[in-house]
């Protein structure tokens, strides 16, 4: 995992803090996937005809796109809007190339309509190469309404039901201002880019350095109405994120938040070579992910270095605080893999974690993952996982120190259900207290004690059998909190 950025990252506290302009495709050391062919333009399998790409050159040619939802477009100028508010395009299943242009300026407020964004709806649809910059959302939700729940992001408010897959790649959102007043009961779903996706989507080399602390009012219950994400608020069917990045701050004062996506719900979620340098707080919040239902998948190649949680919220029974997942429920298989947290887990949840604070599932793999933040919780508290039904732990190690009030701490994982849940070189640098239920505790899970002088590039290597194709270990002293980093 390559790092070259144009926003500094300065070392204050053995954490990353992101001082200025960040640029994601220099980030990820991008290389476009179209391959700059210019006669197929939009991919290198496009069967496009070049001629048959509508040019948009003025912010009076976007109407062209409400008269062709179907067409092949290509941004030839960057577009400044003026101070009135836009009214979204009804519905796009074409294909919209940004050609690396910028739209400033995208002003939604108060309609009429449930959902908000540059597209009202898209429905496999291509969208790339864009930059969304200065965007404003002003929404007021009255009490009395006949939508069932509202969808908010920036390129679209939904991806709506298809059987064709949707497909976002290098699109960036920057700079939003983002006030919404929930006077309803109904649920708001707000992301950077997209609201809400009902059908099969892939989001690739996308980011968001769009600071929306969305301290939305809301009169729906607690975190079964809000959900926020950096880039999706809430999808309830297969996605994948490749290459994707936060750099913003995403917060709730109710409900659950996420850095890339905010809830998942009855879907695959599958992330790869993707972070989080945002804050994320909520009453439940994931530097990845805010909360997983009935869901599998998993996460690869991905970090979040960033804090989670506030003091003041997570009070509720279910809260829940994560380094890359704030909860995960399901009666599916979830994998975690070459991945780590660097970042403060803390404040009110009760179950907090490293890398998941709930880690529900019928079968949660950890393998070859660390965690180097410290984890401040109330009940339930590990490096790794905070509480878990049946949790399997390899190759892994926990840099942080645990402390709760609570009864259930663990240097790895705090509690689990399942007493067949296992681990294999499992290791810490810190001593954790245990809880009352040492007796019941699985063996397996307790950690071998290491002194830091012999965390050494072999000892990952050849104890924990980790890749040198994978990770990096160059500079590596955890005395002085080096860490190993992802290639």
């Amino acid at each position: 995992m390559k790092r070259s950025l144009l926003r500094t990252l300065v070392l204050v506290g053995g954490l990353f803090v992101l001082t200025s302009c960040f640029d994601f495709l220099k980030f990820w050391q991008w290389t476009p996937l179209d391959s700059g062919v210019t006669s197929t333009p939009y991919s290198a399998t496009s069967t496009i005809d070049p001629a048959a790409v509508i040019e948009i050159s003025t912010v009076a040619d976007l109407e062209k796109m409400r008269n062709n939802n179907v067409g092949h477009f290509k941004l030839m100028n960057d577009l400044i809007f003026g101070d009135a508010a836009w009214a979204p395009i009804t519905m796009f299943r074409g294909t919209f190339d940004g050609n690396n242009k910028t739209i400033y300026g995208l002003k939604l407020v108060t309609a009429t309509y449930s959902n908000y964004g540059f597209f009202h709806e898209i429905s496999g649809a291509t969208i790339k190469h864009l930059t969304f910059d200065n965007v404003s959302i002003n929404l007021t939700i009255p009490q009395f309404n006949s939508a069932g729940m509202y969808k908010v992001g920036a390129l679209a408010g939904e991806v709506s039901m298809d059987t064709s897959k949707t497909t976002i790649e290098n699109v960036q959102v920057r700079n939003v201002t983002m006030n919404i007043t929930n006077n309803s009961d109904r649920i708001v779903c707000v992301g950077g880019l997209i609201g809400y996706t009902g059908s099969k989507t892939d989001i690739l080399w996308c980011g968001n350095e769009g600071n929306f602390p969305t301290y939305i009012f809301n009169n729906v219950k607690e975190y079964d109405g809000l959900f926020v994400g950096g880039l999706v608020g809430v999808t309830n069917v297969d996605i994948y994120f490749e290459h994707c990045t936060n750099a913003g701050r995403i917060g709730t004062n109710s409900g659950v938040a996420g850095g890339l996506l905010g809830r998942a719900m009855v879907c695959a979620v599958n992330i790869t070579t993707s972070v989080n340098f945002g804050k994320i707080t909520g009453l439940r919040a994931g530097g990845l992910v805010g909360d997983i239902l009935q869901g599998g998948g998993e996460i690869t190649r991905s970090y979040n270095i960033a804090e989670m949680g506030s003091v003041g919220l997570g009070g509720d029974i279910l809260s829940a605080y994560g380094g890359l997942v704030g909860a995960l429920e399901t009666e599916h298989e979830f994998s975690i893999a070459n991945a780590y947290n660097s970042g403060l887990i803390y404040g009110g949840a009760r179950m907090n974690g490293g890398l998941i604070g709930r880690g529900e599932a019928s079968k949660l793999t950890v393998s070859k993952c660390y965690n180097s933040g410290n984890v401040i919780g109330t009940q339930y508290s590990g490096g790794l996982v905070g509480y878990g039904n049946k949790v399997y732990v390899e190759d892994s190690i926990n840099f942080g120190f645990i402390t709760a009030p609570g009864t259930y701490l663990y240097a790895l994982v705090g509690y689990v259900i399942d007493k067949t849940s296992s681990g294999k070189e499992v290791h810490s640098t810190t001593e954790t207290a245990g809880s009352s239920f040492d007796a019941q505790y699985p063996a397996s899970l307790r950690p071998t004690l290491q002194p830091t002088y012999a965390v050494t590039k072999t000892f990952f290597t050849s104890t924990l059998k980790w890749s040198e194709t994978i990770w990096n270990f160059t500079g590596l002293d955890v005395s002085v909190r080096a860490f190993p980093r992802l290639r």
